[in-house]
């Protein structure tokens, strides 16, 4: 049964891995809030652009507040990601239910993406859609194997 498991093992520790990356991009995105706040109360940032390019900065609205929200979204990822990969690792049934959902989710969103790419004619975007199609696919594909199913719902793992 043990190579049966590889495949949860990689699907854990790449959890184990977005999770640090989701952390990692939200420590990037308050940096760059904070930064961005202390230009905008210094009325440095008004020294740093032509006026022009100013009331396009402006018309993003409040910069500050959307990147402190990405943050927040950011590290409520790391969090799931990283809950998933410990369920991966301990072979909790939840974690495999809640990936097939992610996934599922993702192939619809990777769908609508692949249809407003062909509008677009955008290659690279087909491309990723067509990528990320294939993943969650090989994904669910995965989780629903019955020797996996049987690794989640047998007897209680440690």
């Amino acid at each position: 049964m043990k190579d049966k498991l590889l495949g949860v093992k990689i699907l854990s520790i790449l959890n184990y891995v977005g999770a640090g990356m989701y952390l990692l991009f939200a420590l990037l995105l308050l940096f760059v809030a904070v930064g961005y706040n202390s230009l905008e109360n210094s009325g440095e940032l008004e020294a740093s652009f032509t006026a022009e390019e100013l009331a396009q900065l402006q018309s993003f609205g409040d910069l500050t507040t959307f990147f402190y929200i990405a943050a927040v979204i950011c590290l409520a990822l790391a969090v799931l990601a990283f809950f998933l990969g410990r369920a991966f690792w301990k072979g909790q049934n939840w974690g495999r239910v809640v990936t097939l959902a992610l996934s599922a989710l993702g192939i619809v969103f990777s769908l609508v993406s692949l249809v407003s790419a062909f509008i677009d004619i955008d290659s690279m975007t087909i491309f990723v859609s067509l990528i990320q199609i294939i993943i969650n696919t090989v994904i669910i594909w995965y989780l629903l194997r019955a020797d996996v199913i049987k690794y989640f719902t047998s007897k209680k793992k440690n």
